[in-house]
């Protein structure tokens, strides 16, 4: 991972598409997915400089920011990600260019240290949508605006440029397809009939660098992850899973249905929650196959062994590795609990709905009684609730998976979201391990049915409130009630049922 920002401009007034660019669909995914997809893990954190940022609330681990001198174009929104991004160097990039690849990104990065502006060049014209800009041209582009001078390349007569040919940066891809950008609604037509023949080159790109950069290529890279691995802060690693989650993200597929309605027949491209199965490895040892939506599997992996009691509190340093393509998790830990032992080599399948819980019998597992101390007013829950419901793009395009999230009294901390409400909860668990998130002044909200299982799960976290939209069962409410856990089920409406350890919600 470089030592670099990603700022990604978003702020235009789209006057010829008449919508929104960043959201437009090309093979299937928007544009800003794509670019956040595809050069998210090369850069520490990430920046979309926007004017209407309640766009992009849905956006996990991306810092949202709008132009300190609105209305002035590209010029502007590049000064905006500079001055708030936290490194020297960012990567500014269109919101409209669905065709850029890593590699590009790396190489282009690589070579701007010393320079403020490192910039690729095609037959002698810049390329000022896609290049690198030091901190250090914060003070020349403040001059050009002041002075109502918006062209971007206006200012580099002030600075130390690096132009580099495109054919340097030699990443297979040709010129005109990779610096495409999408303005108009005939031009997004072009896109994706562009964007099947250059999967195919994009993967040329990627993957089979011409033979003569390769070794090159690999040494850098090599050098670069020992350095990381070197000098990594704990908040370094939450960037670079973050990115790697994001990079994964291939959580819904189209495929085709015939739809009736009111007697009238068509045939339309529907979008369908993806599913696939994880095997999950602790200390090589293969624990559980889990069925789940192919996003966050790092959280979802450690989250299970977790709520399962097979790693614990103690376990010392935990250590996550993910193949998405084979679809294994492999997690390290110092030390394992005793059931963990006992049931290496058992394989078990689950959706995590329906029996989500493998490894004990409710009646029989062990919870110290929650004693969080939180109160929060009845009104609170309501909003929340309705509040994390609207985050969930996934759901609103498929309606096929489950939402649990983390919320302090008064803001959204954290959500996930999978076709399985355990698998979506476990992945709470697992970001809260791994980062060592106290939850005992927290409320979990989950969309899933309150079973003795999800319970369980929540007590072990120790999370005083327990919220969803959906009932409870008998078994879950007698838990709760032994336990300590102030149970909410049937949250929507403008409504809730209070089932247990009800002194923790005022007016309630």
């Amino acid at each position: 991972m470089e030592d670099g920002s990603l700022v990604i401009l978003s702020g235009g007034q789209n006057t010829r598409m008449g919508q929104n660019k960043a959201f437009l669909r090309v093979r299937d995914v928007p544009i800003i997915e794509k670019i956040i997809g595809e050069l998210g893990t090369v850069f520490k954190e990430i920046i979309i400089v926007t004017n209407a940022p309640h766009a992009y609330k849905g956006l996990q681990n991306i810092r949202i920011v709008t132009d300190i001198y609105p209305g002035k174009g590209p010029l502007s929104g590049i000064h905006a990600g500079l001055t708030h991004a936290s490194l020297d160097r960012s990567l500014i990039v269109a919101c409209d260019m669905p065709f850029v690849a890593r590699k590009t990104a790396q190489r282009l990065f690589r070579q701007s240290r010393g320079w403020d502006v490192t910039v690729p060049v095609i037959e002698g014209k810049y390329q000022p949508l896609f290049a690198i800009y030091a901190k250090s041209c914060l003070k020349p582009i403040e001059q050009q605006l002041q002075a109502g001078i918006y062209k971007i390349t206006s200012f580099y007569s002030q600075v130390r440029v690096r132009e580099i040919d495109y054919s340097e940066l030699n990443n297979g891809i040709a010129p005109e397809k990779f610096f495409y950008n999408v303005n108009t609604p005939a031009e997004l037509e072009e896109a994706r009939k562009m964007a099947t023949e250059i999967c195919g080159e994009d993967n040329i790109g990627e993957d089979n660098i011409h033979e003569e950069n390769t070794q090159e290529d690999n040494s850098q890279e090599n050098n670069s992850l020992e350095d990381n691995q070197e000098n990594n802060t704990p908040e370094d690693k939450i960037q670079e899973d973050n990115a790697q989650r994001r990079s994964a993200r291939q959580d819904k597929k189209y495929l085709q249905a015939y739809r009736w309605k009111a007697g009238i027949v068509e045939l339309i491209d529907d979008p369908l929650a993806a599913e696939s199965p994880l095997t999950v490895f602790l200390n090589d040892q293969e624990i559980v196959t889990l069925l789940c939506s192919p996003v966050n599997q790092d959280e979802l992996a450690v989250g299970f062994l977790v709520s399962e009691g097979l790693i614990k509190g103690d376990a010392g340093e935990i250590r996550v590795r993910v193949d998405c393509e084979r679809g294994m998790a492999w997690v390290t830990a110092d030390k394992v609990s005793i059931i963990a032992e006992q049931t290496f080599l058992k394989r078990y399948i689950t959706t995590g709905c329906g029996k989500g819980t493998t490894f004990y019998n409710v009646m029989d597992a062990k919870c110290r009684p929650v004693t969080g101390q939180i109160t929060v007013a009845a009104e609170k829950i309501i909003e929340l609730m309705t509040r994390t419901q609207q985050v969930s793009r996934l759901f609103k395009d498929t309606g096929g998976v489950h939402l649990a999230a983390l919320c302090s009294v008064d803001r959204m901390i954290l959500y996930r979201e999978d076709i399985g409400r355990h698998n979506a909860l476990d992945k709470i668990v697992g970001r809260c391990y791994m980062d060592n998130i106290s939850v005992d002044d927290k409320i979990l909200f989950t969309t899933g049915r309150l079973s003795s299982e999800i319970l369980l799960k929540v007590a072990k976290l120790g999370a005083p409130i327990l919220v969803s939209r959906s009932a409870p069962t008998e078994l879950a409410v007698k838990l709760a009630r032994q336990l300590g856990v102030t149970l909410i089920g049937f949250a929507r409406g403008g409504r809730f049922n209070l089932y247990a350890n009800e002194y923790r919600v005022l007016g309630g």
